[in-house]
């Protein structure tokens, strides 16, 4: 921005009789620590206000933001992460698979020992020719923040929700990376309408309630983080669809019994509470899910069931949610559940 404040003054002062004071362009650093107050901020520009017993949230967004002054969306993001406990770090990158830009990142992160990445921007880092190497280098949760590129009534509107471009670059590409995907922070909207170019400035618009989700979600991985492994909970779901017992863990081209049974290896040799023995192969593996409930109705009540909730606790957690879903619920059918003594079968 001050670039571009500098180049009109140089025009104005060469061609338009002006005397405005004007400086040489000064080149945007590929990666740079954002802050609202402060051009060229450096790490203790946001150190000086931190909580010294917060965790620090490190947020990555698009240098072009930046470039384009475009930043209200990450300045109302660092206010709702302040607001749950959390220490933000904003940082503007070209792109996280610039090697020195990921280089510059990485080593913030160290520095200020992040407890959580909330990233905003596109795509994966993963590499097929390096499938073992996690990014950012630190054993911290990345959440995916979404700038959503549809404005906010066009999604609200829309039964599919995020558009074609969103999903692909901000929910299917960035769970290749182990991502956790949250939901829109930001949706492009007109910042105002410009007769003399007759052009639209458009901006990303800050959605504060789903900000606010975000920054909270954000903050309960952190303290889940803390929490030992071996007083983790941790549940692995599989697709049933359709409901016959032939298409659990049914995916195109995918063996999900052999990965859901590696993936419960890899948390038992973190420290997870798991049994001793695991079964020896993933066909052991379904044929030990098959010993229980499946969402079979042919078979459902001839087979026990290990999982329940209370009617009673039910019934709590039903009249919690808001009305137009509880409406929902009954004129779809959905909340005739099933039950055994007097208690939802999970």
């Amino acid at each position: 921005m001050g670039n571009a404040l500098d180049f009109y003054r140089c025009l104005a002062s060469g061609y338009l009789g002006r005397d405005y004071p004007w400086a040489e362009p000064q080149t945007l650093a590929r990666t740079a620590i954002y802050h609202p107050h402060t051009a060229n901020a450096r790490l203790d520009d946001w150190q000086s206000a931190w909580n010294p017993d917060w965790p620090v949230a490190a947020v990555l967004f698009y240098r072009s933001h930046l470039q384009a002054a475009n930043t209200g969306f990450i300045d109302e993001f660092c206010q709702r992460l302040q607001a749950a406990g959390l220490n933000p770090l904003p940082m503007a990158v070209a792109s996280l698979k610039e090697p020195g830009c990921l280089t510059v990142v990485e080593d913030l992160l160290d520095e200020v020992d992040a407890a959580v990445i909330l990233n905003t921007t596109g795509f994966a880092q993963s590499s097929p020719e390096a499938p073992h190497v996690r990014p950012f280098r630190r054993n911290i949760p990345v959440i995916q923040a979404i700038c959503a590129q549809d404005n906010q009534p066009g999604w609200q509107a829309s039964e599919q929700g995020l558009g074609p471009r969103d999903l692909a670059m901000h929910i299917a590409l960035p769970e290749l990376d182990g991502r956790i995907i949250s939901r829109p922070i930001s949706f492009k909207d007109l910042a105002w309408r410009s007769e003399r170019s007759q052009s639209d400035v458009v901006c990303y618009r800050a959605a504060p309630e789903r900000m606010d989700f975000v920054a909270a979600l954000a903050r309960r991985w952190v303290e889940l983080a803390r929490v030992p492994n071996a007083h983790k909970r941790i549940a692995l779901i599989l697709a049933n669809y359709p409901t016959r017992d032939g298409r659990i863990g049914n995916g195109v081209g995918l063996d999900t019994p052999a990965a859901a049974l590696n993936i419960l290896r890899a948390l038992q040799a973190e420290g997870y509470p798991l049994p001793d023995t695991l079964p020896d192969s993933g066909t052991a593996l379904i044929h030990e899910l098959l010993g229980g409930v499946t969402n079979d109705l042919d078979s459902l009540d001839l087979r026990p069931c290990h999982q329940s909730l209370g009617l009673d606790d039910y019934e709590a957690m039903f009249q919690r949610l808001p009305q137009a879903n509880r409406q929902a619920c009954w004129s779809a059918g959905a909340h005739r559940i099933p039950t055994r003594c007097s208690a939802t079968v999970a």
